[in-house]
């Protein structure tokens, strides 16, 4: 295509394959911009489902070391925790697992923890996009989302 028959048109990074092996381009009309900025409400979105998948795939589904016996049985009883008692996550996480109680209590206040710990990597994102761009910001939500802090 000659320069010519690309008037009109932008380039757009559509993939970018392997590490360093490639770019594909896609030619798109330069009035699609408007598509472009009315996805950007989805990022915050894509970020939380990317880290919910994740976070699903690898939740534990019994009983491990730590608290997790003491908060599910919290929450499978509307009980406290020991102190401080947690209890906007105790309320919240209660009628969570009584809405999923055809799944075993551990599990089901597992699922509980990835939704609002992959709600957390979308808030992550909205904060960080005030300063950086989309992609950016998409990266560092989910480098926020899977390394110990």
């Amino acid at each position: 295509m000659s320069k010519n028959d690309r008037e009109g048109f932008k380039c757009i990074l559509v993939i970018r394959s392997g590490f360093a092996f490639g770019r594909i381009f896609l030619l798109v009309p330069d009035n699609s911009g408007a598509l472009l900025v009315g996805m950007k409400r989805f990022w915050p979105v894509i970020a939380a489902l990317a880290a919910f998948a994740v976070y699903y795939l690898t939740t534990c589904r019994g009983i491990w070391i730590g608290d997790s016996g003491e908060f599910a049985l919290a929450l499978k009883t509307f009980g406290i925790a020991h102190p401080p008692g947690y209890p906007l996550f105790t309320i919240q996480g209660t009628l969570f697992v009584q809405a999923l109680s055809f799944l075993r209590p551990i599990f089901a206040g597992g699922i509980y923890s990835i939704t609002v710990s992959a709600a957390a990597v979308g808030i992550v994102f909205l904060i960080m996009r005030r300063r950086l761009d989309d992609l950016s910001s998409f990266g560092l939500a989910l480098c926020w989302a899977f390394t110990a802090i």
